[in-house]
């Protein structure tokens, strides 16, 4: 931990120590204690601890606690989850019985411990004291005892595409076998759904439950429903919602029949996994939410490193009872291949956990997690990319403690080109090329580096959204703005930077109102966005607000004027001039 990282924590009302449900918490020191343990917390959980606990009994929804925690930097919804599923294992605290953070569904999250405020300096606990640190890169713990039961080894070679069909009769067989011990679903309907049904097959995979009884294998469970969508979201007859639209369900209970109303979609995918020294079993179900039933139920025990091989007959399986001319072959030839090194796959999850936190402590974690992970495996793509990844934050954002900005941004480059090199095939590897090349100016590059991820990948929301700015750029913006309303539908979740960048392209094409109403609708206003919220408001004849947001906008960024906007890498001139022209009228200098 940095020495001045206890600077950036929030202040609290409570203070520096108070105690919650019988804990000792010390802000500063960045510790929990009760009976003699001590747990350590990262910064932003810590924060996330101080707002809940200021709030005790108040439900705080995700915007606030996302705008408190993270003001400057625009983060999803997955990087709180993260921080809340932290503070629970913190506290042994159980999502389903809550006794400290109870989720309120859809909304947000309320503290209902007791808390007991401004603890005297002088307060300590007596006696040993051992302490955890939750935070560390160190091995994980050791897996449980063998599970209970049977494991019966079934090893599969994956079958040539001439006997897909025996396949498809194998499934349907299955859902006969085991139709009467499948509890029964209430079917959704499309009059109820929040979202028109999509013409495609469309589908939600719910986050697997995690059966291990620890959390220390929860990057397993999460990896795995998190490539079974990347798998499934690559064919492109598909409709899958996004990872994050599907996160606020993890550790809930809830219905199959809510989630297909509330995401519009017919088919919805649960499972479980849960491992024993070195097997694991992973059970598996498709329903058909609209007609109430399961159209598939299976259960894999397997050795623990057959976990990859198992997540790609799910896809397979899936894709072939939804689709009955899915091109297999296809899949196949562009499919990654499977992680050798476990170990080095669970350092890389770890590493994309703490990179998402988007803070510099976590950047840093998670630079040493991916450079151990390419001890163990030199050639591991998803290593690569998750250190240009954390690279581009440190050109961006100035989180590095060994690089300057620009030494950063050159490995950035580096590290992204080499993911490429090592797994052409991977969307995300085109994608984080793209991010990077973008901040070189090289918009053609730029524009194909996204093409051939989409290519790749035609349903992953997040890479839909952000490959439109370059769109922008290079006077595209119908394109922009029908591709952000796409990613939209398939992450109704979607955080608020969809709205900024989506009110940016309606200011490019014209549409004012339109522009707007999409400003209007953010949680919470960046002061970046305001560069193309102003010039909205100059167009809309509203010049006494736009004065205001200007004045508001320079307040924070002082030394920001109209030099800055020439230096966007606009091609189309007439909306460059425009935008320069519209900031001058609400008072931007010239710098």
């Amino acid at each position: 931990m940095s020495g001045d990282a206890h600077n950036h924590l929030l202040s609290s009302p409570l203070g520096d120590k108070f105690k919650v449900a019988g804990w000792v918490v010390e802000v500063r020191a960045l510790t929990i204690t009760n009976d003699g343990v001590t747990r350590k917390l990262e910064p932003k959980v810590m924060d996330l601890l101080s707002c809940l606990a200021t709030a005790r009994g108040e439900v705080m929804t995700r915007d606030e606690l996302v705008g408190t925690l993270w003001p400057e930097v625009i983060v999803g919804y997955d990087s709180l989850t993260t921080a809340v599923i932290k503070l629970r294992k913190a506290f042994g605290d159980d999502s389903r019985h809550p006794r400290i953070i109870e989720t309120v569904p859809k909304v947000g999250y309320r503290l209902i411990a007791e808390v007991e405020p401004s603890l005297p300096n002088s307060a300590c606990i007596a006696g040993p004291v051992t302490v955890q640190n939750l935070a560390s890169d160190e091995e994980p713990a050791a897996p449980l005892p063998p599970a209970t039961g049977r494991l019966a080894e079934r090893h599969r070679r994956w079958l040539p595409l001439a006997a897909a069909a025996i396949v498809l009769v194998l499934v349907v067989i299955g859902v006969l076998w085991w139709q009467p011990w499948v509890p029964e679903v209430a079917p959704a309907h499309t009059d109820q759904m929040a979202y028109p049904l999509p013409a495609e097959p469309s589908i939600a995979v719910l986050p697997f439950d995690n059966l291990t009884g620890t959390s220390e294998e929860q990057y397993l469970v999460d990896g795995l429903t998190e490539n079974i969508i990347t798998e499934l979201s690559r064919f492109k007859h598909f409709f899958v919602i996004a990872r994050n639209s599907t996160l606020v369900y993890k550790e809930e209970p809830v219905k199959v029949q809510q989630v297909a109303e509330e995401l519009g979609v017919r088919y919805v995918v649960e499972g479980s996994v849960q491992t024993a020294g070195e097997r694991v079993r992973v059970t598996v179900q498709l329903i058909d939410a609209l007609g109430g039933k399961h159209l598939w139920v299976e259960r894999f025990d397997r050795d623990l490193h057959d976990i990859f091989a198992v997540q790609d007959e799910i896809t397979r399986t899936i894709a072939a009872t939804l689709e009955e001319n899915i091109d297999l072959a296809e899949y196949d030839r562009i499919r990654r291949e499977p992680v050798e090194n476990l170990k080095a796959y669970e350092l890389v999850m770890r590493g994309l956990e703490q990179s998402l936190m988007f803070t510099r402590e976590g950047s840093e974690q998670a630079k040493r997690l991916f450079e151990k992970a390419l001890e163990l495996d030199p050639d591991y793509s998803e290593a690569y990319l998750g250190l240009a990844f954390v690279h581009l934050n440190g050109y961006r954002y100035g989180w590095s403690d060994t690089h300057s900005r620009e030494e950063s941004f050159t490995l950035a480059l580096e590290t992204a080109r080499r993911t490429v090199e090592l797994d052409p095939f991977n969307y995300r590897s085109h994608w984080i090329l793209a991010k990077v090349t973008m901040h070189s100016g090289d918009l053609d590059r730029t524009m194909a580096e996204y093409d051939r991820a989409i290519e790749l990948n035609p349903n992953d929301a997040g890479l839909l959204a952000d490959s439109t700015e370059p769109l922008g750029y290079v006077g595209r913006s119908e394109e922009a703005i029908s591709r952000m309303k796409t990613a939209m539908r398939l992450n109704p979740r979607y955080p608020d930077w969809y709205l900024w960048n989506l009110a940016s392209y309606q200011y490019e094409v014209g549409e004012y109102e339109d522009a707007l109403a999409s400003f209007r609708k953010m949680n919470k206003m960046p002061n970046m966005a305001r560069k193309y919220l102003v010039p909205v408001l100059v167009r809309l004849g509203r010049m006494e607000e736009a004065r205001a947001e200007m004045a508001g906008f320079r307040e924070q960024v002082p030394d920001f004027t109209l030099e800055d906007i020439r230096l966007m890498p606009y091609k189309d001139k007439e909306i460059h001039e425009r935008l320069i022209a519209d900031l001058r009228k609400a008072g931007l200098p010239e710098g």
